[in-house]
């Protein structure tokens, strides 16, 4: 472990904090909702293409991955009920835990990606291990992207009523 840089245990321990954070009901603006898939996809889909020999096969996997992940967070997503307040473009969201544990497989999976990589480990130089990875990646995203649609779509038809933001 003396090998691993300082600030990949500063990630996992900020995740961490985050994840747990989610675990209770928060109050969030609308814009926030989709700010944590975006981060997710951004730097997923970066270090996926850096890192993986695959090329256009990769974005099927990884929709593919997708589709089924966003299914996923439609699940659990769509039973929780939210509260909305429209002028202040503020939604409120139930806790549960599936942020946390998608926050901590992608990290995970990153540090595996990266870490197959760095080592050169055969595995990571195989065309089943891209496909694998770009799917696996794919689901995690999906559930973040698919809460954060059903979320959305449930504050369009909520009424509004008064909130504050969680900090």
């Amino acid at each position: 472990m003396d090998h691993i840089p300082v600030w990949v245990f500063v990630i996992f321990f900020v995740l961490l904090s985050m994840g747990i954070k989610w675990c209770g009901t928060q109050t969030i603006s609308v814009s926030r909702l989709i700010l944590l898939p975006a981060i997710l996809i951004f730097f997923s889909v970066k270090s996926m293409f850096s890192l993986l020999a695959g090329g256009p096969s990769l974005f099927v996997t990884l929709s593919f991955g997708g589709v089924i992940g966003a299914i996923v967070g439609f699940l659990i997503a769509s039973p929780k009920a939210i509260r909305a307040d429209k002028q202040k473009q503020l939604i409120e969201i139930p806790g549960d835990v599936s942020v946390l544990v998608v926050l901590i497989s992608m990290f995970c999976i990153e540090f595996f990606l990266h870490y197959a990589v760095e080592a050169h480990m055969e595995l990571a130089t195989t065309s089943a291990f891209a496909s694998i990875m770009s799917v696996v990646i794919g689901c995690a995203l999906g559930v973040s992207v698919g809460r954060s649609l059903t979320y959305f779509s449930k504050y369009t038809v909520a009424d509004s009523i008064a909130l504050e933001e969680t900090k």
